[in-house]
C-alpha cells in the first residue's frame, strides 16, 4: 500500500513537472519557435538531411504532424527540402543557415534557462537525477 501511494505521488509529480517544463519552454521560445519546431531543428542540426519518416519515428509522432511542422519551418526559410542523392524519389529536409542561426539563439536561451533552473541543486543531486532518469528510460 505504501508503495502504491509512492508510485501515485511519483506519477503526479512527474506529470506536473512535464507540464511545467512544456509551459516554461513555450514562454522561453515565445513566438520564435514552438517546442516541436525547436526539437526538429535540433535533430536536423545534429544529423543533417533527414527523411520525414525518420523524424516521425525518432519523435514517435505521426508523419502528418512532422509534415505540418516542416511546412511551417519551410515557409519561414528555416529548413529546405532536397531529393536524396541515393534515391531521387526520396525527399529529405535539412536546416538552412537562417534555421541554424535561430536554433543557436534558442539553444543559448534554453541553456541559460537550465542553468538557472538547476542552480539550487548541487552536483551530487544533479548526478542522482541523471542516474534516476537514465534508469527510468531503460524500463
Amino acid at each position: 500500500m505504501v508503495r502504491e501511494k509512492l508510485i501515485t505521488e511519483l506519477e503526479q509529480t512527474f506529470r506536473k513537472m512535464l507540464r511545467s517544463y512544456r509551459k516554461e519552454m513555450a514562454n522561453l521560445f515565445d513566438s520564435e519557435l514552438t517546442t516541436s519546431e525547436f526539437m526538429f531543428l535540433q535533430y536536423l542540426s545534429a544529423h543533417g538531411p533527414t527523411k520525414v519518416s525518420i523524424l516521425a519515428d525518432e519523435f514517435q509522432v505521426n508523419r502528418s504532424h512532422v509534415s505540418n511542422v516542416m511546412d511551417r519551418l519551410y515557409s519561414r526559410r528555416l529548413i529546405d527540402r532536397i531529393h536524396s542523392v541515393v534515391d531521387r524519389r526520396i525527399v529529405e529536409v535539412f536546416i538552412t543557415e537562417d534555421g541554424t542561426e535561430l536554433f543557436n539563439v534558442m539553444k543559448q536561451k534554453r541553456s541559460k534557462y537550465f542553468k538557472r533552473r538547476f542552480e539550487h541543486l548541487n552536483d551530487e543531486e544533479i548526478n542522482q537525477m541523471v542516474h534516476f532518469f537514465k534508469k527510468m528510460k531503460r524500463v
